[in-house]
């Protein structure tokens, strides 16, 4: 599957919105994607969110505590990666 920049989703009042995609990864032959619209949350935070794709190229939920975790520690990984700068070495 090639790398897409961004991915439309279909909102919970039926609006189709744009999102950038931040990452994507592949783990026990699924992948992952995180992506964002940019918006901030109460604590001046940009929202991210994340899901799977899918065989057709849908992006569906995260629906299980596994995977939530599996994309904390990715994430967790990107942060610290960008604060030692060690991504890039």
């Amino acid at each position: 599957m090639e790398r897409k920049e961004t991915l439309k989703r279909i909102n919970k009042d039926g609006t189709e919105k744009k999102y950038s995609v931040l990452s994507t990864f592949d783990y026990t032959n699924r992948k992952f994607v995180i992506y964002t619209d940019y918006s901030m949350n109460e604590d001046k935070n940009i929202n991210i969110y994340s899901g799977i794709y899918e065989d057709d190229g849908k992006v569906s939920p995260i629906m299980n505590e596994e995977d939530e975790i599996i994309v904390s520690n990715f994430i967790k990984y990107l942060e610290k990666g960008l604060k030692e700068d060690t991504l890039f070495d």
